[in-house]
């Protein structure tokens, strides 16, 4: 993928090793200025796709639900508990995505964010440059079925 240097303009290529996230994390072959930024999608996406995958994941035994969360438009689709009103996602959608993103700005190597609360487990992870998938499990080993899946469905998806 060619992409540009944000110091000096310069066009470079980068490999899939330094496209992580649906950021762009090289040095400039031109001034060395280390860039890592975040990339418009290069695909349309496929909302289908990803509510699909939430079907699947929610199946895992111990998931208690999972929302996908787009950073523009909200949440695109939930299978959360009715006791989850939707307000209170889109709320916990945007603080989570936002957490997420900034860790992601500092640290190009973190790919999701596991965080224990209230007796839970929340696994958030970017599916699009714009997009993440929050999903809640009840164990850790849930979340530890549910993040090999989340792998596989990274590969397929992020490209």
């Amino acid at each position: 993928m060619i992409v540009f240097c944000e110091d000096c303009g310069e066009k470079n290529l980068i490999t899939q090793d330094q496209f992580k996230a649906g950021r762009a994390v090289f040095k400039c072959t031109a001034c060395n200025y280390n860039n890592n930024y975040l990339l418009s999608s290069t695909h349309p996406s496929d909302n289908g796709n990803i509510i699909d995958h939430l079907k699947k994941i929610i199946s895992i035994p111990d998931t208690l639900g999972g929302f996908v969360y787009h950073l523009e438009k909200g949440i695109l689709k939930h299978n959360m508990p009715a006791s989850f009103k939707k307000e209170n996602l889109i709320g916990l959608g945007h603080i989570l995505s936002q957490n997420l993103l900034v860790c992601l700005s500092n640290y190009s190597d973190v790919g999701r964010m596991t965080l224990y609360l209230a007796k839970r487990h929340m696994v958030v992870q970017v599916v699009e440059t714009d997009m993440v998938i929050i999903l809640v499990c009840a164990s850790k080993k849930s979340v530890t079925k549910v993040e090999d899946y989340l792998d596989k469905f990274k590969e397929a998806f992020i490209t």
